[in-house]
């Protein structure tokens, strides 16, 4: 049943269907766009309507979708919702969720984009597992220490500037605090069961907390004026980083992250990347504008699928005949003259060679 056919459906019908779903008991409760007076029926017909924007009608009935409806800000009535399970509340003109202190087996709440601007409440949630704060007006996050069970958290574009009530949060899992105000990070140390990390566009200077994060496993740090990452080198679980456009001059530590797998350095002044050659694991490098002039050492990340040089100071790159691996390679706007080196690269599938010394490329050898 598709959207424009579903609401041309007169309000009777929508009551006889109503009348089929399963009353306030469920675990969660799901309605969805565009008909916000059908809120009074969840109590007159203890039903759900729950058409969410797919082609499929009637859903698992357990989610309460209000996203981008024009639903009252008043949702007092949610206290009735004991066993709410999980609440969709993005892009609503929701202000308060008082109401969800009720709720204390709520599991996952999305109030992205939404006008909430407090969430104090939250600490009766206990069983809260993954919140969704993108885009709000929430400046203060105190409250959530009282949730030990929170294992995913996003903060991105709100007004936090202040994480250290997450100390209390030993389960945490997962943590966006993109372009926040978010200045120190140092309480994350006792987030040991930390997986992904990401404070790109944050305020955040330095990393040096996380060295107590063994088990990070992604961590972002774009467009921050972070400088050094030396303590990473405790992160030996580390598998993805982003260091892209930050004030990181050297990466002699990561020679003890074995396991990295994607590692951007775009428009750094890193100069060295001898350090690498430990990380044999290495499948993606981006090198993009970096100080870069010799590579060499890449020759032991047999691994490597993915390498972009373009806009280094590299000229020379024989050395990447080791790189059998290889499929994507751009030295594009470098001063390399010569590649016949990477007719060794039997995998190689695209190679940029655009803005370059380059004068003649071996024949026989189809790039």
């Amino acid at each position: 049943m598709t959207t424009p056919t579903l609401f041309g459906l007169t309000h009777d019908c929508l009551r006889r269907i109503l009348g089929f779903l399963d009353p306030p008991s469920a675990l969660e409760l799901c309605v969805a766009y565009g008909r916000p007076e059908m809120m009074n029926w969840f109590y007159e017909d203890g039903g759900v309507y729950t058409y969410d924007g797919t082609d499929h009608f009637l859903p698992p009935r357990h989610v309460k979708h209000l996203r981008y409806t024009g639903v009252s800000p008043n949702v007092d009535e949610l206290a009735a919702y004991t066993s709410l399970h999980r609440l969709e509340l993005k892009n609503t003109q929701v202000t308060n969720v008082d109401a969800l202190a009720t709720s204390t087996s709520l599991h996952t709440l999305d109030l992205s984009e939404s006008m909430v601007t407090n969430v104090d409440t939250l600490a009766a949630c206990t069983s809260l597992h993954t919140l969704n704060l993108f885009s709000t007006n929430v400046t203060n996050v105190d409250a959530l220490a009282a949730s030990t069970s929170l294992h995913t958290l996003d903060l991105s574009r709100s007004r936090v500037t202040s994480v250290s009530a997450l100390a209390a949060c030993t389960s945490l899992r997962t943590l966006v605090l993109t372009s926040t105000k978010v200045t120190n990070v140092d309480t994350l140390a006792a987030s040991t069961s930390l997986h992904t990390l990401d404070l790109s566009r944050s305020r955040v200077t330095s990393v040096s907390a996380l060295s107590a994060c063994t088990s990070l496993h992604t961590l972002n740090l774009k467009y921050t004026q972070v400088t050094y990452v030396n303590d990473l080198a405790a992160c030996t679980s580390l598998h993805t980083l982003d260091l892209n456009y930050t004030k990181v001059r050297n990466v002699n530590a990561l020679a003890a992250c074995t396991s990295l797998h994607t590692l951007d350095l775009n428009y750094t002044k890193v100069t060295n990347v001898n350090a690498l050659a430990a990380c044999t694991s290495l499948h993606t490098l981006n090198l993009k504008y970096t100080l870069v002039t010799n590579v060499n050492a890449l020759a032991a990340c047999t691994s490597l699928h993915t390498l972009d040089l373009s806009g280094s100071m590299v000229t020379n790159v024989n050395a990447l005949a080791a790189c059998t691996s290889l499929h994507t390679l751009n030295l594009s706007d470098t001063q390399v003259t010569n590649v016949n080196a990477l007719a060794a690269c039997t995998s190689l599938h695209t190679l940029n060679l655009n803005c370059t010394w380059m004068t003649n490329v071996r024949p026989g050898r189809d790039y």
